[in-house]
């Protein structure tokens, strides 16, 4: 419980710091760092996945009941003692950390501040990143697992 405690501090704590120090840091006009691929800019975005248009009340609403599901399955999951249990609280933790973080930012400013400008297209930050990373994670152990072993 304490790792995953730890974990989750430590991907929120990292969230918002980047967040502070890239809002004091890029300049308002954003800049490139490898050509079209990966630049930094200062984006807010009020809506959901894409900048989707949805109103805040529900977005937060929506994310709170998503982070409260993933706490119950991540405390059902330190519950059990095998080791497939035990390495699936690194990716939950790092989901959840992620999830609070963007969270955060809604409750507290009313939009996400995002920086990371990828493809000269898709503007997301670091709490973005640990819910790709923790979901991608999460699944595939749980593939892995409902995968049966081919004997010869």
């Amino acid at each position: 419980m304490l790792l995953s405690a730890a974990i989750i501090a430590g991907v929120f704590g990292f969230d918002r710091w980047t967040k502070v120090f890239a809002d004091a840091h890029i300049p308002e006009n954003g800049m490139s760092l490898i050509g079209h691929l990966l630049g930094l800019m200062h984006h807010h975005n009020f809506g959901l996945l894409a900048n989707a248009p949805v109103p805040q009340w529900i977005i937060i609403t929506f994310t709170s009941i998503v982070i409260l599901a993933l706490c119950v399955l991540l405390a059902r999951t330190i519950r059990r003692s095998s080791d497939d249990a035990a390495i699936r609280i690194f990716p939950l933790s790092i989901l959840i950390g992620g999830a609070l973080g963007n969270l955060f930012d809604r409750v507290t400013q009313r939009f996400v501040f995002d920086w990371i400008l990828l493809f000269n297209r898709s503007v997301i930050n670091v709490a973005d990143v640990a819910i790709a990373v923790g979901i991608v994670w999460f699944l595939f152990l749980t593939r892995k697992k409902e995968t049966p072993e081919h004997v010869s």
